[in-house]
């Protein structure tokens, strides 16, 4: 029962915390992106403690916003593009993919 009370705590979080990065315009589908490559440096895989996602940066580096547990200026792909594709991208458009680990 505990256990089960911990996934819903997690889960409702992670939606909060969704709904202000839509709400703040953060975040884009992956069909848009492709339909709008231009402007964009790198992406970088991450798990903020949400699970595994991938944002889309504006800039070489940026900075974490320790409150909402994501990226200052940057963008959350929702829902996360698989690997293979991201890197078909990446390759074409010239652009990074990094992995970060957070704690």
């Amino acid at each position: 029962m505990c256990g089960a009370v911990l996934i819903f705590r997690k889960l409702s979080a992670a939606r909060r915390r969704r709904i202000v990065l839509a709400q703040r315009g953060r975040v884009s589908s992956w069909e848009d992106i492709q339909s709008r490559p231009d402007g964009f440096v790198k992406f970088v895989q991450t798990d903020f403690g949400y699970g595994r996602e991938i944002w889309l940066l504006s800039t070489p580096a940026d900075e974490i916003d320790l409150e909402l547990r994501a990226f200052k200026h940057a963008i959350l792909i929702a829902p996360r593009p698989k690997l293979s594709e991201l890197r078909k991208f990446c390759k074409l458009h010239g652009l990074g993919l990094d992995f970060m680990m957070v704690k």
